[in-house]
């Protein structure tokens, strides 16, 4: 979690945060609530899928009819930056189990056959016990987050920078197993290429 809520109840980035990446800065106080919003796995609307949580994100700080934030550069490059500093593979394939459940719902709703009824509610059944899995996993990691050999704790800009290399990493894996080049499509990692996270 990137983000905390003062005792004004407005939503802030922690001022390490800034340290590690001081573009933030160029963002409006709107902006940086829209991108805790529909970016941090722990916001108030993390519980819905990518789509809908993008929506609510941008409905509630700037209106549903509002044009999609990501339109403005600076703010897909601050989406793809958060994305990054706060990668953890588990909240990611939580995400991806969230997403996939969502659409089996929608096709849920329009399907007739009940074979097909019946098999589509069995894949939704299972993905929502994944994800249950997987919170529960995701518990456990929290209660020893920032632990370290010898119980020394990581500081949140250590932690953060150790996020962002986890999420080079996937990238790098599945560019080898894809065999092509994705480095627009998955969080990239490198303070000599920041011009690459530009949307």
């Amino acid at each position: 979690m990137l983000f905390y809520i003062d005792k004004k109840g407005k939503i802030l980035l922690h001022p390490d945060v800034y340290k590690v990446e001081p573009f933030f800065r160029k963002l409006s106080s709107d902006q940086v609530c829209y991108l805790i919003l529909r970016c941090d796995y722990k916001s108030q609307f993390h519980l819905w899928p990518t789509e809908e949580r993008k929506r609510k994100a941008k409905g509630w700080v700037f209106g549903m009819d509002a044009s999609d934030p990501k339109e403005d550069p600076k703010i897909a490059k601050a989406i793809k930056r958060y994305d990054e500093l706060q990668y953890n593979d588990k909240e990611h394939t939580k995400r991806v189990y969230q997403d996939k459940k969502r659409k089996f719902e929608l096709v849920f709703q329009h399907e007739t056959d009940p074979i097909k009824s019946d098999k589509i509610m069995d894949s939704i059944n299972k993905l929502q016990h994944a994800i249950e899995k997987i919170d529960k996993e995701i518990l456990t990691d929290t209660q020893t987050s920032y632990q370290l050999k010898g119980k020394k704790q990581m500081t949140l800009i250590e932690k953060l920078l150790d996020n962002e290399k986890l999420a080079e990493m996937r990238r790098d894996a599945i560019d080898k197993l894809s065999g092509i080049d994705i480095k627009n499509d998955l969080p990239t990692n490198s303070k000599n290429k920041k011009e690459n996270l530009i949307i």
